[in-house]
């Protein structure tokens, strides 16, 4: 920290001591008193400290905008930041409306240093939301490139593309989980998903329930393969000013408690051998959890597939605030179908004795 505590907050109060403080927290009006301004400063020098690891935040918050983007954010976005609950509510419009005004992380950090913050309160109070890990206290760590290599030799990267960035995770789950593994042999396995939903994975974990029966039956489906987990990756818009890139896709790599009731292909077939698998035995490199407790994320991967934000753009720039982009990007599968039900609707169509009857009376097409 190069600011002390002291300095940080008065530049804070100066600069916002001819404003009148005005927004609505948590169904709550603040006013333009010393309590608001004591709070105002009191978030100023916590979101300060949050911002000591800038590239970890940058990408925390990406996966909060992909998840607050998306069509589906009534699973994706879980936890739901609670100042933007309106009578029980979930105030979605607010929230997206809120976040166009965000700045980059970096200007963020330079006017918290120099007093000149002029965030809304209500922004301030969710970012700083955010950063700090809200009900399950998730957080990233940045890792050195030391660390990154030794993370990658837990698997072979080289066959496959190497991620851009890795993140420790970390939630008020890590230390009981640290404590269940010490001594106990564990493997390592990947899991792939889309963009949009990191945000709550990596806040509740991988839960069983919330997955897809699959071919080989119920539970967590893993691979020891990283190439496999990419390909159920799809890339994302995440957020307009993150300097880690727009587009991005993630894979967290997953630390599972060597448990008999956790199948993978093994010569005891037993081991493999999954109730009400219609696919047989669990094939090689891929792991099946039946148990959410046996399994913990420990590392997010993430992948670039923009160049970053400029230092200036805000939310509002990005084509993440195109409807039309957002849906297509999110909804890739879907806008295939709607193509492919057009073109048989077309082909039906111009086989048609009407449709070719109004062609030749309209002289575009000869007997």
């Amino acid at each position: 920290m190069t600011e002390p505590v002291e300095e940080l907050q008065e530049g804070v109060l100066r600069a916002r001591s001819d404003r009148v403080i005005t927004s609505t927290v948590s169904g709550e009006l603040y006013e333009d008193n010393r309590d608001t301004e004591d709070d105002y400063a009191s978030l100023c020098q916590k979101l300060y400290e949050l911002l000591e690891d800038i590239k970890a935040c940058d990408a925390q918050l990406c996966l909060f905008v992909a998840a607050t983007s998306s069509y589906r954010h009534d699973t994706t976005l879980r936890p739901f930041p609670p100042m933007f609950l309106k009578n029980g509510e979930k105030d979605i419009e607010a929230l997206t409306s809120s976040l166009k005004s965000l700045p980059t992380l970096s200007i963020l950090k330079r006017d918290l240093r120099l007093g000149k913050l002029e965030l809304d309160l209500e922004l301030l109070t969710l970012i700083v939301w955010v950063l700090d890990g809200g009900n399950s206290k998730l957080k990233l760590k940045s890792l050195s490139d030391e660390a990154s290599r030794s993370i990658a030799s837990l698997r072979k990267f080289e066959n496959h593309p190497h991620p851009h960035y890795i993140f420790e995770v970390n939630t008020n789950a890590s230390s009981r989980w640290n404590v269940k593994v010490e001594g106990s042999k564990t493997l390592w396995a990947f899991h792939g998903s889309r963009l949009d939903n990191f945000y709550s994975i990596l806040n509740y974990g991988l839960q069983q329930h919330l997955n897809k029966t699959g071919l080989f039956g119920e539970g967590i489906y893993l691979c020891e393969d990283l190439g496999v987990c990419l390909s159920y990756s799809s890339q994302g818009l995440g957020w307009s000013g993150s300097s880690l890139g727009t587009n991005v896709s993630c894979v967290v790599l997953t630390q599972v408690l060597d448990h008999p009731s956790v199948k993978l292909y093994s010569e005891d077939r037993a081991r493999g051998s999954v109730e009400g698998s219609v696919g047989g035995r669990v094939p090689d490199k891929y792991v099946l959890v039946r148990n959410n407790e046996l399994a913990h994320i420990r590392y997010l991967l993430m992948y670039k597939h923009t160049a970053p934000a400029s230092g200036v753009a805000g939310a509002s720039q990005s084509v993440n605030n195109n409807p039309i982009a957002t849906f297509i990007s999110n909804n890739k599968i879907v806008v295939l179908h709607l193509a492919y039900i057009l073109l048989l609707a077309f082909i039906g169509l111009s086989n048609s004795v009407w449709f070719q009857r109004w062609l030749r009376t309209r002289g575009w097409v000869n007997d």
